[in-house]
């Protein structure tokens, strides 16, 4: 099974796309994780990143809160 591989690959090209400040790169690598592995709690949490960067604190408590219901090692 490659897929959490695959999406830990895509979170590392999330966390360059947010310290290059794209967050449409980013947000795409996350989307990219997720489909890959829907359990990634450290693309949830990268997502969370995004939307507080955006000034979305709403959608960061969303992802926040996905993160913690698939790993409760993140809380």
């Amino acid at each position: 099974r490659f897929g959490p591989r695959i999406a830990h690959y895509a979170c590392e090209l999330a966390e360059a796309a947010v310290a290059a400040r794209d967050a449409a790169g980013a947000a795409d690598a996350v989307r990219a994780a997720l489909a890959a592995d829907p359990r990634s709690a450290r693309a949830r949490l990268i997502d969370a990143r995004i939307a507080l960067d955006a000034g979305q604190t709403l959608r960061a408590l969303d992802a926040l809160l996905a993160a913690a219901g698939v790993d409760t090692s993140v809380i």
